[in-house]
């Protein structure tokens, strides 16, 4: 986790200095509170919209492709977050949608 951190602050400081490293870390980490943060929270926080098939076909495809090798039943849900300078990769996981595997 720590090996992660590191990444993420080098990444902060190539794109931003001091003050990307600062956001980098701050941003990226949840509060340590004990409390899930949920995916509904996160897309909103980040203003993130649904992204469709029509509108990325080519990603679709290697997504599809990517999926069918994991025998995965189903296309992860992929958002669009409009945010050209800033670092915006997340992984998200509805617990629920898990338990009823």
């Amino acid at each position: 986790m720590a090996g992660m951190v590191l990444l993420l602050a080098l990444c902060g400081w190539i794109t931003g200095g001091e003050e990307g490293v600062r956001r980098a870390v701050s941003e990226s980490t949840p509060p340590d509170d004990g409390i899930a943060i949920s995916p509904e929270m996160m897309r909103r926080r980040f203003g993130a919209r649904p992204l469709h098939p029509h509108e990325m076909p080519a990603l679709f495809e290697i997504l599809q492709d990517i999926c069918r090798r994991a025998n995965l039943f189903r296309l992860p849900d992929l958002y669009l977050i409009a945010a050209p300078y800033s670092m915006n990769a997340y992984a998200l996981a509805d617990r629920k949608a898990q338990q009823s595997r």
